[in-house]
């Protein structure tokens, strides 16, 4: 089995050339990731189904590009652990997430991003995090760093 890796969505955009303001590089640094944990990896999903979800909520309007098909991949193997291994996690009225950390340093950060924390918490080994260019990962790297690993894809 390869490494275990949390990605979030915006990789997957990213990847399909949907982000006007990723560049190349970028783009083709999501890609790379995306084929590899295809090929090596472990996604790491949550037993609520929050992160599939939110990655089929994108839709599939270029059913060919790579962002899609790795979707199509995940959920083909969703329950094959060689591919994919489900955390399980609770949720939380107040921090989203039982797992999400009680920390006063990252009560504002993103609700909708507090899923993959709460995996990469409850999973334990601190496994990456992938972020192309959501600025909330960089914005609150020091207080995340004393929870969770976060790969920058993008410069």
């Amino acid at each position: 089995m390869g490494p275990e890796v949390l990605i979030d969505t915006n990789v997957i955009y990213v990847a399909g050339g949907e982000h006007p303001e990723a560049t190349i590089e970028c783009q083709s640094n999501c890609v790379d990731l995306l084929e590899r944990v295809k090929r090596e990896g472990v996604c790491l999903l949550d037993s609520l189904g929050h992160i599939l979800e939110e990655y089929l909520r994108r839709g599939y309007r270029f059913p060919q590009h790579v962002g899609d098909l790795f979707i199509v991949h995940l959920v083909t193997h969703q329950s094959n652990e060689q591919y994919c291994r489900i955390v399980s996690v609770s949720e939380d009225s107040e921090r989203g997430y039982v797992e999400f950390p009680a920390d006063a340093a990252l009560k504002d950060f993103d609700r909708s991003d507090r899923k993959f924390v709460a995996v990469a918490v409850a999973r334990g080994g601190k496994p990456p995090i992938h972020n192309a260019v959501d600025s909330d990962w960089r914005v609150l790297k020091e207080p995340l760093k004393a929870h969770v690993r976060v790969e920058e894809l993008c410069g």
